[in-house]
């Protein structure tokens, strides 16, 4: 069962602030991949898969009439909290 940073309990439609973002995630991406991901922190996300121990969100951008990127995260218990 995933959990916020407070032991509370995350399912598929709550919403969680990103917190952080381990590090470890990005070290290996392209700079602006890394730029996109670190956006996210601090945003507030519908959480739409759980596993075990994670949350995953996900962000579009648009970048223009034709085109779109996505970035999703697996969300830990100390990179999310559970907003009301």
């Amino acid at each position: 069962m995933a959990k916020d940073i407070h032991g509370i309990e995350v399912k598929v439609g709550s919403k969680v602030r990103v917190l952080n973002i381990n590090p470890s995630v990005w070290e290996h991406l392209p700079e602006e991949e890394k730029i996109d991901l670190k956006s996210m922190i601090g945003e507030i996300f519908e959480v739409y898969e759980v596993t075990d121990i994670f949350a995953s969100v996900e962000k579009w951008w648009h970048d223009d009439e034709d085109h779109s990127h996505s970035h999703s995260i697996a969300l830990n218990q100390s990179e999310m909290v559970l907003l009301p």
